[in-house]
């Protein structure tokens, strides 16, 4: 590290020179002293003036300084180009790699416990420009194509450089190449990947089996192997399944007069992982309707003694049979259940009994679940046909658009299968084996619950295992003051409001797309009480909001129109009863998007700040067709 008079050019908040006023300026000796003194100040580093003197020390730049001195301060135009022309020289200014090298280090190290990465160069690649992100998210696609078409980041050419080049030979060449295939052969690469997955669970069980798993250290080792290999797996066999789907539904959209009939034709998609789960807690639903005992059970007992009589298994063997089933093809999912520290349903088994009740309160014929997925299938091909009239070459269109549409209900069933079988799957079964080991930390007095271990970073767990294997009782106040802390850090975090979209480098933060307009620059008019957002299901429906944070206390009557942030399968319970659904966020990929569809209710997504605009009781219209939601009466 290259100094000038002792004096580094980079430092960091806890190092003595952080609080030299002459070193550091004003803001960064201020925050040098509160972090110094335990403020609740983030860790950060600062560049050096003596990092700038070294920089600005040349000829070229000295010169241009100089100007200073002859400037007429009156002439505002003299000003200008003087300022420009600094500024021009200054930023020509190539930086010794020493200095470079130190700031990325400081960068690396500050990173490294960070809870988000750098996603720009994705964001802005050409392949996403082509598929578009709004499919994920309306909002976060709308602000990644103003920044585009700002020119903020623009879009590289694919052969910029070298190593995209050979990036593009051996991986996006040979996923190409998968990509026709399945295009060609569906079933035959939807086989494939299944075959994959079950590959990946015989890895993930022999590891946790008996003589592999002998202490916590083996478990944890055996974890952190899995993490190393899912992402590959998941990205090299999903990813040509998933690739033909949005090209095919991109086409139809063409092709179609109205693209809401292209969006309507996913709900002829085959059976995937929420389907069949629905399905089968529906069949379970109508056993318990048929059993007179059972069926006063659900509808007289609390929640808590359904839970009690389940976990001693007191309801008939059939019905007991039945549910034991259910959890152990579905009891891995949960609320939130990308996150492997939240809890599952095979924990909170009142969310399920909670499901079957929602469900029992289905009269209507028409709502009952298989029924509303066979209406489904008919609307889809009830759109098909309105498609294939509207062609304008039918000779030459019709046979392409139900080669695209067999491929499209085949292939877009996977949407969801990357997901269930390949990481919610397998975090049921990593999460159950770390608690059974964490047992031996809190028999140890290592920690004080199980649940503790998902505030650790995964180094960290391999070092509480060790000490936990090895009795390393003078760890006891280390770990646990450590978790104290990171809990604490948590509940502040989880008392935020809202979390943005997008924050960029240079401090912009966008927390909705609303300020931002369309390609064209124009406004969409709204009349007074109507509201915007991105049609994913379509129909008209009108009834009352119920704003719910919560899908175990919704308190949703049937009819009543679902308002929310977003949903995942924990929700999906209450999709037969609602009439239509908003959500603040997501796409037509998004979960409720995509349940919405295959239960044939309008859905609005991407309605910023949607649970404050509207209220409980509220008579609004949502139209799934063009996205508008109009308020209707306030009463």
């Amino acid at each position: 590290m290259t100094m000038s008079d002792n004096i580094p050019f980079v430092v960091s908040l806890e190092e003595k020179h952080a609080t030299e006023l002459e070193i550091v300026g004003g803001k960064g000796a201020n925050l040098a002293i509160l972090f110094q003194r335990n403020f609740n100040v983030p860790d950060a580093f600062i560049i050096t003036t003596n990092a700038f003197q070294h920089v600005l020390n040349n000829e070229q730049t000295k010169n241009v300084l100089l100007l200073i001195d002859e400037v007429d301060v009156d002439n505002i135009k003299e000003l200008e180009d003087i300022s420009n022309k600094i500024k021009q020289t200054i930023c020509n200014i190539n930086l010794p790699n020493d200095i470079i090298n130190l700031i990325i280090e400081h960068y690396n190290k500050l990173s490294s416990n960070r809870l988000w990465i750098d996603i720009t160069g994705v964001l802005t690649s050409a392949a996403v420009h082509f598929f578009g992100l709004s499919m994920i998210d309306t909002g976060m696609g709308t602000i990644i194509n103003y920044l585009v078409r700002s020119k903020l980041f623009p879009i590289k050419s694919i052969f910029s450089s070298l190593t995209t080049y050979l990036f593009l030979l051996f991986f996006i060449s040979s996923t190409l190449l998968k990509s026709i295939r399945n295009f060609i052969f569906p079933r035959y690469g939807i086989k494939l990947f299944m075959n994959h997955i079950e590959e990946c669970h015989q890895f993930i069980d022999k590891g946790f089996e008996d003589e592999n798993n002998q202490n916590f250290t083996n478990c944890v080792n055996h974890f952190q192997n899995i993490l190393l290999i899912l992402p590959q797996i998941l990205a090299k066999r999903a990813i040509p399944c998933l690739l033909p789907t949005i090209v095919c539904l991109r086409i139809l959209g063409k092709l179609a007069k109205n693209s809401i009939d292209a969006l309507a034709l996913t709900r002829a998609v085959e059976s995937n992982p929420t389907t069949e789960m629905n399905l089968m807690l529906w069949k379970l639903t109508i056993l318990i309707k048929n059993n007179e005992t059972t069926l006063k059970l659900f509808e007289n007992e609390t929640i808590d003694n359904l839970v009690d009589i389940y976990k001693r298994k007191s309801f008939d063997k059939d019905i007991q049979l039945k549910i034991d089933e259910f959890f152990d093809n579905y009891g891995c999912r949960g609320i939130g259940e990308i996150d492997i520290g939240r809890k599952r349903w095979s924990d909170q088994p009142e969310i399920v009994l909670e499901q079957i009740k929602n469900y029992l309160k289905i009269s209507n014929p028409d709502k009952a679940i298989d029924k509303i997925h066979d209406q489904s299938r008919q609307s889809a091909y009830e759109a098909l046909s309105r498609i294939e009239n509207d062609l304008r070459w039918p000779f030459i269109q019709r046979p392409l658009v139900n080669f695209l549409f067999n491929r499209l209900k085949i292939l877009f069933s996977i949407r969801e299968c990357p997901k269930f079988y390949g990481l919610i799957q397998t975090f049921g079964k990593c999460r159950k084996e770390l608690l059974s080991k964490a047992n031996l930390a809190v028999n140890e007095n290592l920690i004080s619950n199980v649940d503790d271990i998902f505030f650790l970073y995964i180094n960290e767990l391999k070092s509480l295992a060790y000490d936990t294997d090895h009795k390393q009782y003078d760890k006891i106040d280390y770990w646990k003051n450590l978790i104290l802390q990171r809990r604490l850090e948590y509940t502040k975090q989880m008392s935020c409001k809202r979390i943005p979209l997008i924050l960029l480098s240079n401090g912009t933060t966008y927390y909705d797309a609303t300020t931002i307009s369309d390609e064209t620059n124009q406004q969409i008019e709204l009349i007074e009480g109507e509201y915007i957002g991105s049609p994913v299901s379509p129909g008209v429906y009108e009834g009352k909001v119920r704003i719910v944070d919560d899908p175990m206390n919704s308190k949703l009557e049937p009819g009543e129109i679902l308002v929310c942030t977003a949903t995942d399968p924990a929700w999906t319970s209450l999709f037969p009863i609602v009439g239509a659904l908003v959500l603040e966020m997501g796409g037509m990929l998004q979960h409720g998007a995509i349940v919405s569809r295959e239960y044939g209710l309008p859905a609005v997504v991407g309605v910023a700040n949607a649970k404050n605009i509207f209220h409980n009781g509220q008579f609004i219209q949502v139209n799934g067709s063009n996205g508008r939601i109009k308020i209707l009466s306030n009463e």
